[in-house]
């Protein structure tokens, strides 16, 4: 609470002053002005300091102990930090219960969800006003909200958000081992992890085991259908489904969406989604419980 009370006086007079000035006058802030000022980050630095309209989540001082950051790394580190950024001023009264907003990092060692389309946010606001930022299982926390500045507006927060994984490092961390066995016997991992911009249903190992799907006994064409029926050429977040709406998958199926009425559970075919916008590298990922079969597709033939 004592350091809490401090950062809310260290940051009393600061609407005159550009983001840069307002994190070198805030001592929470000290770790992050160290990563700026440091050789390599002058692009940053610069921008932050300039004319613009700036949303920043400013990860605290705890926030980057926490991460362990290499600070000679310094293209992840940008890519990382630019991550906290928005291209527009974002008050937390602008804020609705879920949103991604696209940020500025759009680096294409780490980003690939188009050319020039920066990585997403997973932001939440509670009924009771409290915001956060999920990320790799992991859950951000603002602290201090709606900091003005000359350029912008600040938002402290308690953690760093970290980059996305690709998908198939995903899939092996989330414990989808099934689908991960799958996606390595069909040689589809490659394919997963560099198409630009996607969406991947991901079957969870009981799906495989009530669709009667042992990936050692199931051909490699088999598998390579009945996976491409789960991926989708666009990136679909929870916010973007539309109930009924028709997709077409890699493969060529039909998946239907259906939204259940009150509520933000939703549905593909007949496959409920259990953990929504698991965010990658490439889009986004929605792990369902039952297998999306091809129509084509005949498990009990095999």
């Amino acid at each position: 609470m004592f350091s809490l009370l401090v950062l809310c006086l260290s940051l009393v007079n600061v609407k005159g002053m550009t983001i840069v000035e307002t994190a070198v006058a805030t001592p929470a802030l000290s770790s992050l002005v160290s990563v700026l000022t440091s050789p390599g980050y002058e692009p940053l630095l610069e921008a932050l300091s300039g004319p613009g309209t700036f949303t920043v989540f400013a990860p605290n001082n705890d926030g980057f102990a926490k991460a362990g950051l290499d600070i000679t790394d310094v293209e992840r580190n940008t890519a990382i930090l630019l991550m906290h950024v928005l291209g527009s001023v974002v008050r937390a009264g602008d804020l609705v219960d879920v949103q991604f907003p696209e940020t500025l990092s759009t680096g294409s060692r780490f980003v690939n969800l188009g050319e020039g389309v920066g990585q997403r946010l997973f932001i939440e606001k509670t009924r009771e006003g409290s915001v956060y930022i999920y990320f790799s299982n992991l859950r951000a926390t603002v602290v201090l909200a709606d900091v003005e500045c000359s350029n912008g507006v600040v938002h402290v927060i308690d953690e760093v958000v970290t980059l996305p994984p690709v998908i198939t490092k995903n899939i092996r961390w989330s414990g989808l081992n099934t689908l991960s066995s799958a996606v390595d016997k069909a040689g589809l991992g490659n394919l997963i992890d560099t198409t630009a911009g996607i969406t991947i249903f991901a079957p969870s190992d009981n799906a495989f085991r009530i669709a009667g799907i042992v990936i050692d006994d199931t051909p490699v064409d088999t598998l390579v259908a009945v996976l491409s029926n789960h991926v989708v050429l666009t990136p679909k977040y929870s916010t973007d489904i539309v109930d009924g709406e028709e997709l077409t998958s890699l493969g060529g199926g039909t998946l239907t969406l259906r939204r259940s009425s009150g509520s933000h559970e939703f549905f593909v075919n007949n496959a409920r989604v259990y953990i929504d916008n698991v965010l990658v590298r490439n889009g986004v990922g929605h792990f369902i419980d039952q297998v999306l079969l091809p129509s084509k597709v005949n498990i009990t033939s095999q």
